[in-house]
């Protein structure tokens, strides 16, 4: 099952599919098809990521079972990854026994910054190279595991992704909760991981030590308990423990919202694979970025994805008005001479130019109908 995803969920996500995940040949990390071309220099109106950041403007809260691998990894490969992990893990500022957090600053940063995301610097991930790679991308979590700027099956491949980035997400969480319990991490230091107060009341203002991004040694001892001056040796356990953990076993350890994520990626996974056309359509919702007597760009379900489309294949859409399908096809053939074939209808739906109408119940014949 070749998904891209990192070997440890690659195996999870396999036993919970079933079939392979077509893959997304439209988002490319080699060649980010993101960075402006020369032909596309100076185009104000598009949306670009910064040559150097690209998509990596996002600094990951790594899980306590990722951080032992990463540490543990003897690739060479993995050489530069390790050690901005090592790193992170030296500054000790937001590393708790759940994983490596993200610094306050940069945490604050991120979620006030205007149109950061691919182009702000001081937002670059730690573990992005300069050569454009991800130094632990054997590893990576969730979200970096699982977004993509575009989808080869536009808002249908973004439902599945979303809806499987939300499933290890919750998984990561719910895991790293699990390993504390397995290590035994003493009460008092569980007591400070988790206060009984409100923890968003402690977190609208920022101390002496997490505005200088330093560590508080104090609050940092209490946090580790016995493992304090251990850490490392503690995520490499978590790793150990967590590898050995079947698909079954991740259910079993979860809570009951895992269970309901996964239902939900497989039934978004059904969808990613269906090549199914629905009877009848409708234009949908989309933008009109620029447009030209010969072709149109426009900008459906995803900023990063705008779809140029044909001048005469514009006039054909209004056609489309909830009427079935095939007939529609037979009155734009009739009046525009255009034939449009199935793939390029099929195109068109995922990436919501056109969506489904939902068929009316009727009521003939039901006996159980109230009157």
């Amino acid at each position: 099952m070749a998904s891209g995803l990192p070997p440890l969920y690659e195996s999870w996500v396999a036993e919970l599919l079933g079939s392979p995940i077509p893959p997304e040949t439209e988002a490319t990390c080699k060649g980010c098809v993101m960075i402006a071309g020369r032909e596309e220099v100076g185009v104000a109106d598009l949306t670009f990521f910064d040559s150097t950041t690209r998509c990596c403007t996002y600094l990951p809260e790594l899980p306590n079972f990722l951080v032992g691998p990463i540490l543990t990894d003897a690739d060479p490969r993995m050489a530069l990854g390790r050690r901005s992990v090592e790193a992170r893990l030296g500054r000790r500022v937001a590393v708790t026994p759940l994983g490596l957090g993200r610094p306050a600053v940069y945490a604050l940063l991120y979620s006030n910054a205007k149109n950061g995301f691919g182009a702000s610097h001081a937002l670059r991930c730690s573990h992005h190279l300069d050569d454009g790679s991800c130094g632990i991308w054997a590893h990576r979590m969730s979200v970096c595991a699982t977004w993509f700027c575009k989808y080869s099956r536009g808002t249908v491949g973004l439902r599945f992704w979303r809806a499987l980035q939300v499933l290890l997400l919750n998984v990561e969480k719910d895991l790293a909760k699990w390993c504390l319990l397995k290590l035994q991490l003493d009460m008092r230091a569980l007591a400070r991981l988790f206060p009984s107060t409100d923890p968003a009341s402690s977190s609208r203002t920022l101390d002496r030590y997490q505005l200088d991004e330093r560590v508080d040694p104090e609050q940092h001892a209490a946090i580790w308990g016995e493992w304090a001056g251990r850490e490392r040796e503690f995520f490499e356990e978590c790793g150990r423990h967590v590898e050995q953990l079947g698909w079954r076993e991740v259910l079993a350890i979860c809570g009951p919202e895992v269970q309901i994520f996964a239902q939900l990626a497989r039934d978004t996974f059904a969808a990613l694979l269906s090549r199914e056309l629905p009877a009848r359509l409708r234009t949908g919702d989309f933008h009109v970025h620029r447009a030209t007597p010969e072709a149109t760009l426009v900008i459906s379900y995803n900023g990063y994805d705008p779809l140029r489309l044909p001048g005469r294949l514009m006039e054909a859409l209004p056609y489309f008005d909830g009427r079935p399908v095939a007939e529609v096809l037979r009155k734009i053939a009739r009046e525009k001479k255009l034939r449009l074939d199935r793939d390029l209808i099929l195109k068109l739906v995922d990436f919501s130019i056109l969506v489904p109408v939902p068929l009316q119940p009727t009521l003939r014949n039901c006996s159980s109908c109230p009157p």
